[in-house]
């Protein structure tokens, strides 16, 4: 091959390699076309994304000037984009955040690895207006190349913490409330106990804890039943409470004994649940103080068969104490009604002869044959009819008490004999010449004013100082009138349970009425007024209707002058008169209940 030939074929090696070159600087200025183009576009959007954010981006270099400023910084800082361009961020730091910036800086450099610096950090920055406010950062470093760069996504969180310090101050007052209701439920010794639909507890404030003996912590998702002690009335109660709607719930006493011995008397309000009508809840009252002070109450106000807590009545129940105490004689003196039988029975039971007969006689009305067959028996043949020994209530009464009730009405010559029966214990049988002697102790009561009739010669002097040894003198219902409340309520209780009645209650009005009545036939009359009433009420509560017309009628004002009609039969006849012949006023000008007005009526036989 010539030297020509070679020539050419080297340049057309030569040629075919530059062509090649050609084709792949052609190939790879187009892939920087493309590289080119892609980071246009992908600058393109990263500016739109600062120019759209709703945050606020800032880019600076390690010395921590600002690169980069997007519109949402402008408006959450209040400079422009040339105003911090190429400034030190530390222009929007309050103290001390600027003071120490550089620092910050100088000691993470050091470190040397590209990190997230901090995630949703909550700090304040520093508006161009001065104000600062609060701001959650979020830094992070970017190296390109041989430059380092810290980018800061800013979000002004201002009206977020305002929401936030808003709802913590609605959520403190709730909370306070709640406290306070707490602290006022528990003040008032009330227990709140709520259930889920199952049974299952919910929550427990500190009284209902306290009341079941249990913490809280103890409570919860046990089932009611386990936590409250209750018989199986009680029980039984309840669960058909549940079921019934709330508006027809009522309150109802139970009575809590715990194994420790722990003893409680509550009354339980089942109430649903305002938040959730499938819950319920247990408003629980401890009335276990209220339960003792009333039983102690009760016995103070209760002797016996007698009811009362005035300062009188106190006074006699101290004399009944003093009198069960000796085997002395006792007169009771009282008005129509006060309950002379009462205190006698009192002083008997009372007595170390509590376990002997007590025999009790209305002397009052019965003549002196009728009377002495009654008191001391008679033998077989005293009188026509006496066809056997008959035993006297002295008799029956040997070893006991007898109660001699309406003593003033008995003659002068019953009077010698009860007067011998008093100084040599003993008595003889009508148509006896035996005496028998008697381990007896006499009890005496009257209406009368025995020492005016011992003036009119009427009663022997001797024998009223033999039997006033003791002398008890009742209250009329007039003289205390607060005791009239407990008294009713003793009626009411008493009456319903005997004819098997629902417990009826005195309305407010109708107890005033009974406030102010003048009772002439005092407890006794009292004792009726309320039956009467129970019987015509027709529904749980009593009211004035219900009760007898006279308890209704204006208080007479005028009263009839003993002196000027000495005469009892006058007084009557004047009172009538007065009256223009009502009876039931005239009763009440003379003191006396309709009953006894009327028996003198007959007495007197006044038509």
């Amino acid at each position: 091959m010539n030297k020509d030939e070679k020539t050419y074929k080297q340049l057309i090696t030569e040629l075919n390699i530059v062509r090649q070159r050609v084709k792949e600087l052609e190939a790879l200025d187009v892939e920087h076309f493309k590289q080119d183009k892609a980071l246009k576009e992908r600058e393109a959007q990263m500016q739109a994304i600062l120019r759209t954010a709703a945050d606020a981006i800032i880019i600076i270099d390690e010395k921590g000037n600002v690169q980069t400023y997007n519109p949402a910084a402008e408006k959450i800082f209040g400079y422009s984009a040339q105003e911090v361009q190429g400034q030190n961020v530390k222009m929007l730091m309050p103290k001390p955040y600027k003071e120490n910036h550089d620092e910050y800086i100088e000691r993470y450099l050091k470190n040397g690895k590209p990190k997230v610096i901090g995630c949703g950090r909550e700090v304040v920055a520093l508006r161009k207006d001065g104000t600062i406010f609060p701001i959650e950062l979020a830094l992070s470093e970017i190296i390109l190349g041989e430059k380092r760069l810290f980018t800061g996504i800013i979000r002004d969180i201002t009206e977020r913490k305002k929401a936030e310090a808003e709802l913590e101050t609605v959520l403190n007052e709730i909370k306070k409330g709640n406290e306070d209701l707490l602290a006022i439920l528990n003040m008032l010794g009330l227990g709140i106990l709520t259930i889920d639909q199952d049974g299952f507890v919910s929550f427990l404030n500190q009284i209902a804890q306290n009341l079941v003996g249990k913490n809280l912590e103890n409570c919860i998702g046990k089932h009611w039943e386990k936590l409250i002690p209750l018989d199986q009335d009680s029980l039984a109660q309840i669960k058909e409470m549940i079921k019934i709607p709330a508006r027809q719930r009522k309150r109802f006493p139970v009575n809590l004994n715990f194994h420790d011995g722990r003893n409680y008397w509550l009354e339980i309000d089942l109430q649903r649940d305002p938040r959730d009508p499938k819950r319920n809840m247990f408003i629980l009252y401890d009335m276990s103080e209220v339960h003792d002070l009333r039983n102690k109450l009760e016995k103070k106000a209760k002797f016996h068969d007698l009811v009362g807590l005035s300062e009188p009545i106190q006074v006699v129940y101290q004399k009944i104490r003093e009198a069960s105490t000796v085997d002395w004689t006792v007169l009771i003196e009282g008005e129509t009604g006060t309950g002379k039988e009462l205190v006698a029975r009192a002083i008997h039971y009372s007595s170390n002869r509590k376990a002997k007969p007590f025999v009790a006689i209305n002397c009052a009305g019965l003549d002196d044959s009728l009377l002495n067959s009654q008191l001391f028996g008679h033998k077989r043949g005293a009188f026509t009819g006496a066809v056997e020994d008959h035993k006297g209530f002295f008799e029956f009464a040997d070893g006991g008490t007898i109660f001699l009730d309406e003593i003033g009405d008995i003659s002068t010559a019953m009077q010698t004999n009860l007067l011998r029966v008093l100084e040599e214990k003993e008595f003889t049988r009508v148509g006896d010449s035996k005496p028998i002697k008697l381990d007896i102790r006499i009890l005496a009561a009257t209406n009368k004013d025995i020492a005016k009739e011992i003036e009119k010669g009427m009663f022997r002097a001797d024998l009223y100082y033999r039997i006033r040894v003791i002398r008890i003198s009742l209250p009329s219902l007039r003289d205390r009138r607060e005791d009239i409340p407990i008294l009713v309520e003793n009626f009411l209780e008493q009456c319903c349970e005997s004819a098997k009645l629902i417990k009826k209650n005195m309305s407010t009005e109708a107890m005033n009425l009974m406030l102010k009545y003048h009772w002439p036939g005092n407890v006794r009359e009292l004792k009726s007024t309320v039956e009467l009433a129970v019987l015509q009420s027709k529904n749980s509560v009593i009211h004035p209707g219900d009760l007898p017309g006279e308890i209704k009628l204006p208080d007479i004002q005028y009263q009839i002058d003993k002196d000027k009609y000495p005469d009892e039969k006058q007084r009557i006849l004047q009172a009538l008169q007065k009256a223009n012949g009502s009876r039931t006023i005239a009763a009440r000008i003379l003191g006396m209940s309709r009953a006894t007005f009327y028996r003198h009526l007959q007495k007197y036989k006044i038509r």
